[in-house]
């Protein structure tokens, strides 16, 4: 059977904000949500999004939303 499963991670260093990522994954179908304060990091985030939707297709999961915050 195909149950939901999810994960968070909190990437943090000395000279960059932190970074939260949520990941809930039901069968085959994932929804990212990346939290930072840091502008340039959601701005790339946001420009990868389509990037991220192709490794995942890739392995046959399905991304059906991103979405890229403050915390």
């Amino acid at each position: 059977t195909h149950g939901v499963h999810t994960g968070e991670l909190r990437l943090h260093d000395d000279t960059l904000d932190a970074m939260n990522i949520r990941v809930r994954l039901a069968g085959s179908e994932a929804q990212v949500n990346f939290t930072t304060d840091q502008s340039q990091q959601r701005d790339w985030l946001a420009g990868s999004a389509d990037r991220l939707q192709d490794l995942l297709g890739q392995s046959g999961i399905t991304l059906t939303q991103v979405s890229v915050g403050t915390s």
